[in-house]
């Protein structure tokens, strides 16, 4: 028997106003499920549940969706994307290859891609690839 599990509808029907009724999953609780007040959280092997007191029960239906931090992770952290790319050349391929470094073969029909500077350097003298900058070959 499957006890932890997740799907959209009890999250779907609480953005709409729709009382839910949901198994005893930590998720259910972290997303906003508040039992007797927004629905029902009832136990997994549903022995103990209280049919007419969620038949009769009106409930005061409050739901509140929880809130993200992300933005504030986000804010905090020091974007280093522009300091990486100080330490990476645009290149194109000129001969087909596999790079080991980024896992994938390498083909002359591809787009231009970055790859350290030092790597770049020894594809180049290895005529393998091409400088690729201000959208022109070097």
């Amino acid at each position: 028997m499957i006890k932890n599990g997740f799907g959209y509808t009890p999250v779907e029907s609480l953005m709409v106003g729709t009382p839910v009724i949901v198994t005893d999953c930590p998720v259910f609780k972290e997303i906003g499920v508040r039992n007797g007040e927004n629905g029902f959280i009832v136990d997994f092997d549903l022995k103990k549940v209280n049919y007419a007191d969620i038949y009769q029960k009106r409930l005061k239906f409050n739901y509140e969706p929880p809130k993200d931090i992300y933005d504030k992770l986000l804010v905090k952290e020091k974007n280093i994307y522009l300091e990486e790319l100080k330490n990476k050349s645009k290149v194109i391929c000129i001969k087909n290859y596999f790079d080991e470094e980024l896992n994938e073969e390498k083909r002359i029909i591809d787009k231009p891609y970055y790859i350290d500077k030092s790597r770049a350097t020894e594809l180049f003298d290895k005529k393998i690839i091409n400088f690729y900058k201000n959208n022109k070959f070097l």
